[in-house]
């Protein structure tokens, strides 16, 4: 919905004044489409939903596998796997070990 003062409004009716119904039509969806630039502008895009994140997943063919672990359980896992990991074993790191440990276990890399 486009919210106009009453001068923009005004304008609008002049100019849309003596113009067939097509023209007429024109002139709204190309106001339309500068509200929708100004909008996009100073408005950041919304987040995918959780749906559409995982609709793009199958679309793609991604599978995704999720499960609860202790941390130090986790680490010791990938110490014995021969996998060194870097840092604190919080999540991102225990996430990049298990899909380098992956990688390896498919792929023998």
């Amino acid at each position: 919905m486009l919210a106009l003062t009453d001068e923009q409004m005004a304008r609008v009716l002049l100019a849309g004044t003596g113009l067939r119904v097509g023209q007429q039509r024109k002139l709204l969806r190309e106001l339309r489409q500068q509200a929708d630039k100004e909008w996009d502008a100073t408005h950041p895009p919304k987040p995918p939903s959780r749906n559409a994140r995982c609709m793009r997943r199958i679309r793609n063919g991604d599978v995704r596998v999720s499960f609860v672990l202790d941390p130090q359980d986790a680490a010791a896992f990938m110490h014995s796997e021969g996998i060194a990991l870097v840092g604190i074993a919080d999540r991102e790191t225990l996430s990049a070990a298990f899909q380098m440990w992956w990688q390896r276990l498919v792929y023998g890399a």
